[in-house]
């Protein structure tokens, strides 16, 4: 027996419960052991000959500012936060020819404790008209997540 830590079997008790409060009983969440890598991709599907602007972050990250032709995407990989709060925030617009109007809002694009579940990694989101779609993996549709602000 180990005079520092008692006996093997202690120890493995220990480091136990220590993981299960830095993890947040009674959950135990799969990216508290491993953290998660997600890939997210943003199609312009909005219409022919039609630009989006797109320009995401988080609070670590700022990806930019990008012009995206018709059927083209803006795509990028990360980890999870192993506390799961990761969140990437995108502000997209496009110019509207028959309102001739700007077109644009600010989404929640990615956020962990939302999409986690639904995207297994792999999260595309369409633009469109009417708003911003998404890939429910778990269901197998694809559902509006977002309309354009007014």
């Amino acid at each position: 027996m180990n005079p520092c830590f008692g006996s093997h079997h202690s120890f493995i008790k220990l480091a136990f419960v220590a993981l299960v409060l830095l993890c947040g009983y009674p959950s135990l969440p799969v990216s508290c052991f491993m953290l998660s890598r997600v890939r997210v991709w943003v199609y312009n599907s909005i219409a022919p000959d039609t630009d989006m602007t797109i320009h995401c972050k988080s609070k670590d990250d700022d990806l930019g500012e990008h012009t995206i032709p018709f059927k083209g995407n803006f795509t990028w990989k990360f980890h999870d936060n192993w506390d799961q709060t990761t969140l990437f925030w995108c502000r997209i617009g496009y110019w509207d020819v028959k309102a001739e109007k700007l077109v644009s809002g600010a989404f929640d694009i990615y956020k962990e404790s939302r999409d986690n579940l639904v995207c297994y990694g792999i999260c595309p989101r369409w633009v469109r008209t009417d708003g911003i779609y998404m890939w429910d993996q778990l269901r197998h549709t694809l559902k509006l997540g977002y309309t354009w602000p007014n």
